[in-house]
């Protein structure tokens, strides 16, 4: 009786507060900031971002007499987040990028090989303990790229790191699957992430700026699952890639 309208008073008369959180992975925090920045000096509903490693969240909090009314502010500024950030969302609430890409997986019928020279195993890793394990047919955890080449023949060994990554992302493609090869650094420290689906690469991207250290691994892992979930829905590209 007392403190109840007190705190609608203060509140501005609203009585209920609702949340949801927009997931993206893979995208820098400054490239989402770019993207919606203007939508991040609304009063109601606000929009609000908070970055883990690899991912950022997009949290958008709506004020409202009642819950349905807080839902539909809430679906206005959603619709206009997801047409602005497109495939850089990857889901809501808890939900992670293992779950939702071992999930797509499953759900697509496919198996999936990797040869990783980059995280140490975290991506196999991160779909074992999402409950995704038995997607795994290869999992090849190597100290490098020299390692790598040992299980190619003699002729397709010899290919640029580009090429080779390709080969390579070939080779641990299951029958009617999926294969990824995360492969570095190389000596002038680029990295490479190749993805095969039937033994046709889908996808070669390359980066210049590896660093060994936890947080660097557990960005490729996390960029390596939103590749493959990215080939898979045939949606490669988002605003919030761009430079």
């Amino acid at each position: 009786h007392k403190v109840v309208p007190l705190l609608v008073q203060r509140m501005g008369g609203r009585k209920i507060t609702k949340v949801r959180v927009l997931r993206t992975c893979a995208v820098g925090e400054s490239n989402i900031d770019r993207v919606i920045g203007d939508l991040m000096t609304m009063n109601n509903p606000t929009v609000g971002l908070a970055a883990h490693t690899g991912q950022t969240d997009v949290r958008i909090t709506a004020k409202a007499e009642s819950e349905e009314e807080a839902d539909v502010l809430i679906a206005g500024v959603e619709e206009e987040l997801r047409r602005r950030l497109g495939v850089a969302i990857y889901g809501v609430g808890k939900e992670t990028v293992p779950e939702v890409v071992g999930c797509l997986i499953n759900e697509m019928d496919l198996k999936l090989g990797v040869i990783d020279t980059l995280t140490k195993g975290q991506l196999a890793r991160d779909l074992n303990e999402a409950g995704f394990a038995q997607l795994v047919t290869t999992d090849l955890n190597l100290a490098g790229p020299r390692e790598a080449r040992e299980h190619l023949d003699s002729d397709s060994n010899k290919g640029d790191p580009p090429g080779l990554a390709a080969s390579l992302a070939r080779l641990v493609t299951p029958e009617d699957g999926l294969g990824i090869a995360m492969l570095g650094p190389f000596e002038d420290n680029t990295t490479f992430i190749a993805l095969s689906i039937s033994g046709d690469v889908q996808l070669l991207k390359g980066s210049r700026r590896y660093q060994d250290t936890d947080s660097a691994r557990r960005w490729i892992a996390t960029q390596g699952l939103d590749w493959i979930r990215r080939v898979l829905l045939g949606r490669l590209e988002s605003p919030a890639d761009w430079n």
